[in-house]
């Protein structure tokens, strides 16, 4: 009985396409994964071969990061859904400089719902990210999408891991791979201004806050270096319009 309910876990999770497209209403990145994932309030694509996210992606309103936040009774858990050779582990993170960095970070839900939250523990969402810019430079950014959501009420983001070289170094006994760099990339479909979008790609190093501007650049520019596709559905003269522009925050 508990394999069918294992199975039948695992077959409802790769059913994603029609259950959480809220999260890609312009379409998926152009990315190859071994499992795309439906979470309550996130959505993610995940590697066998790097046992981390390549990728989540989210939808942001002033409901879902407008609240209180605590981490009380919260902890980092496997995912069980992922195939037991391919998981890591919280001790794989141990004697390093590596932090557990959540692609989707838990301030960014709603924390009304417990069960949802602790979703931005499961191991599946967890890559390693130095500890100096997990700490600083890259909690910053993520304060900064989030102050957005004030502004322009809603917005999509799309935050990935990147491996830029073949020399891929790993840490624990699961071997998980340390990506070179993170990003984020965000659309606003609604502004005074029109639709708009930003977009980093920041090294997996100490960067400080203050020099976190230095790794904006224009979508299409990161879609070059990553050769990935973000909102692929987007209109073909809107995409050239907002990819090409790096704006500020």
């Amino acid at each position: 009985m508990k394999i069918s309910i294992t199975l039948l876990t695992l077959l409802s999770t790769l059913s994603f396409a029609t259950e959480c497209p809220q999260f890609y209403p312009q379409g998926l990145p152009t990315q190859e994964s071994d499992l795309l994932l439906c979470k309550e309030k996130y959505m993610l694509a995940y590697s066998y071969e790097t046992k981390t996210p390549l990728y989540t992606l989210e939808y942001l309103t002033k409901a879902s990061v407008d609240q209180s936040r605590s981490r009380e009774g919260l902890r980092y858990k496997r995912d069980y859904v992922i195939p037991r050779k391919y998981r890591s582990a919280v001790s794989d993170y141990a004697y390093n400089d590596y932090d557990l960095c959540a692609l989707t970070p838990y301030m960014d839900i709603d924390n009304s719902n417990k069960a949802s939250t602790q979703e931005a523990f499961l191991m599946s969402n967890i890559a390693p990210q130095n500890y100096k810019l997990h700490r600083h430079g890259w909690t910053y950014l993520e304060i900064a999408i989030r102050d957005l959501v004030d502004v322009y009420k809603e917005v999509y983001v799309v935050t990935g891991v990147a491996f830029l070289n073949q020399d891929v170094k790993k840490i624990g006994k699961h071997k998980v791979s340390i990506p070179t760099h993170f990003y984020k990339v965000v659309y606003a479909p609604h502004t005074e201004a029109g639709e708009k979008m930003w977009a980093w790609l920041v090294p997996n190093e100490d960067v400080p806050y203050k020099q976190m501007k230095r790794f904006r650049l224009p979508v299409k520019e990161m879609e070059k270096n990553l050769g990935i596709t973000f909102f692929p559905d987007m209109n073909i003269a809107l995409q050239n319009r907002l990819k090409t522009k790096r704006l500020p925050l």
